[in-house]
């Protein structure tokens, strides 16, 4: 596998580690309203609304795919294993990110947790 994949999955799990979709409940004339505060990567989210599916026991239709597999997934990719039926559902995920943003994106250094910018990209 690449090195880029690989650095991509890991800049993709400490982005995805660092977000997280949070709402609350505001009371309004018609009762309650949940209205988000923050939200998920964008990567994230359009992979959760690749994977829904219905239940007859709830009317709306949610997804199959688990936060933590997904972190595990990615963390997976990031060592250069292709083994997880996660890891492959996130591989062109992973591969449309670096399309997307290639050398761009912000490189997180998870030793000092500090964001770096790549000066060569810009």
């Amino acid at each position: 596998m690449k090195e880029e994949i690989k650095k991509t999955a890991d800049v993709m799990r400490q982005l995805l580690e660092g977000s997280r979709l949070d709402v609350v409940k505001l009371v309004t004339d018609h009762g309650y309203v949940r209205v988000p505060i923050t939200s998920n990567t964008e990567w994230y989210s359009d992979f959760c609304s690749d994977y829904m599916k219905s239940r007859k026991s709830y009317p709306k239709e949610r997804t199959i795919i688990k936060r933590r597999d997904t972190i595990r997934g990615l963390r997976e990719l990031s060592v250069g294993l292709v083994r997880t039926e996660y890891a492959k559902r996130l591989l062109p995920y992973v591969e449309k990110f670096y399309e997307q943003h290639g050398n761009r994106f912000l490189e997180l250094d998870v030793q000092e947790s500090t964001w770096k910018i790549d000066t060569e990209a810009f």
